[in-house]
């Protein structure tokens, strides 16, 4: 299945860039506070705009991949739903951010390698990704 990872690729290409997450780790779109979503710049402060999250290790990454790993879309909606488990979400909660997530992958399979900037001018779950 292709999936959403973590890399190092293009990593310092933008100013700004970082990457604590484990290169290859299945990542997410985090949620984004008002500091960044409300930065006209779309570099806000705290950079959880910009950042994709690790679903191991809780970090972000500016810079991600679609790579074609071998899970089934059972197993990549199990890994999906325990970690919103692990960061508190009901299970209504967690299918609904599963399903969420697993329809934006859906857009994401046609790039191999994607930013994310923070729009200001979206909700707060807002993104557009860049190639």
């Amino acid at each position: 299945m292709k999936v959403l990872t973590a890399t190092h690729r293009t990593q310092g290409d933008r100013p700004g860039d970082f990457c604590w997450t484990i290169p290859g780790e299945l990542v997410t779109l985090g949620t984004t506070c008002d500091r960044d979503r409300l930065t006209p710049n779309r570099d806000g402060p705290c950079g959880c705009g910009r950042a994709f999250v690790g679903i191991a290790s809780r970090k972000g990454t500016t810079t991600a991949e679609v790579r074609d790993l071998d899970m089934t879309r059972g197993d990549y909606l199990d890994v999906l739903t325990s970690s919103m488990h692990r960061d508190g979400y009901t299970d209504e909660e967690a299918q609904v951010e599963v399903e969420q997530h697993i329809k934006r992958l859906g857009v994401w399979r046609q790039k191999p390698r994607m930013r994310r900037i923070c729009e200001s001018d979206m909700p707060s779950n807002g993104h557009q990704l860049l190639r």
